[in-house]
């Protein structure tokens, strides 16, 4: 006798409480440069508890001053785009493009 057993038992999923997103994983062709410009144009400066990271290929890691942003900056010789969509006011991002634009760096807005 042959059952048809067509019921599935809901498979139970276990998720982590995520808070947040921890940091990001930015490729760059120079460090120091890339540093630099993240601290003159973003306000990202290097954490200095995790610069041991940074020897031997390791990220070297780059936060706000609230500590709620981290991107790992990691060295390659290779072209890999990463897009981040920070959250700020309009009125921010305004006058923020507009600093830019003085500097005479190329922005460009984009709905993604």
């Amino acid at each position: 006798m042959a059952l048809n057993n067509t019921h599935h038992e809901k498979e139970s999923i276990v998720t982590p409480n995520m808070q947040a997103i921890d940091h990001a994983h930015i490729f760059v062709k120079n460090r120091g440069s890339s540093e630099s410009w993240y601290r003159e144009n973003l306000g990202l400066s290097r954490v200095k508890e995790f610069e041991f990271w940074a020897s031997n290929g390791g990220p070297l890691t780059i936060a706000n001053e609230g500590n709620s942003i981290h991107l790992a900056l990691f060295e390659s010789e290779i072209n890999q785009r990463t897009v981040i969509a920070f959250s700020t006011s309009g009125n921010e991002y305004i006058k923020w493009f507009s600093h830019l634009i003085s500097k005479g760096l190329p922005v460009v807005h984009t709905d993604h």
